[in-house]
């Protein structure tokens, strides 16, 4: 099957995540961040990688969460934990993000470690497809007052504290009341969730294409 690249603007300053404790990631994330710098590109590491940074000392550094202030696009390096804490920082500034699986199970990091520069060059010339994935809005409110909100990609879970009980829920869409229930606990997930939490609590895996969301 031939998939036809879309053109994009093409990226200059690439903010690098790697996972923690995992060696050969930031072995290849050392090796991608050369090879970009050879490109003229700029390369940003998040100052929580610390084996990267005890081997690049003058490595160019950021907090993940400042990321996004100067990044045209994120590049994770381990699997779909680490991929999902740089979306949360992402989120604010619809950047893309590359994930790189390095070895273990990944529905969000789909780039194979021996494809990564071969991506890139791709990328560098605007070549490349961004997948868009629908997100919720958790927030918490008591007494009539606001208390947060949150953005989610994977999923909203509300649970019983350590104390065994079971919970009364009362579930409203649109402010339409639709059901109540007796659990301990309600799992709301997106398409992109549906192979997370939701999965191994039984729930169905859904296309991140398909608009919906799963209780």
């Amino acid at each position: 099957m031939v998939k036809l690249l879309k053109s994009h603007p093409k990226p200059r300053t690439f903010g690098i995540v790697i996972k923690h404790r995992q060696p050969a990631a930031t072995k290849l994330a050392m090796q991608v961040a050369d090879w970009l710098e050879k490109k003229k590109c700029s390369v940003i590491i998040a100052d929580e990688a610390e084996e990267y940074l005890a081997k690049r000392k003058k490595a160019k550094t950021l907090p993940k969460e400042e990321l996004p202030t100067v990044c045209d696009m994120g590049i994770v390096f381990g699997g779909d934990g680490t991929f999902l804490s740089l979306a949360r920082q992402m989120i604010w500034k619809s950047i893309p993000i590359l994930g790189v699986n390095m070895g273990t199970l990944g529905f969000l990091t789909e780039i194979k470690a021996d494809e990564i520069i071969e991506t890139l060059e791709s990328v560098l010339q605007g070549k490349y497809n961004i997948q868009e994935r629908s997100m919720l809005e958790a927030c918490v409110k008591r007494n009539g007052k606001e208390l947060f909100c949150l953005p989610v990609l994977n999923d909203v879970v509300v649970t019983k504290s350590a104390i065994a009980r079971v919970i009364d829920f009362q579930l409203s869409l649109d402010g339409v009341p639709v059901a109540r229930m007796k659990a301990d606990g309600l799992i709301c997930a997106t398409p992109t969730g549906s192979t997370a939490y939701s999965l191994a609590a039984g729930g169905p895996i859904v296309h991140p294409a398909v608009g919906g969301m799963i209780i």
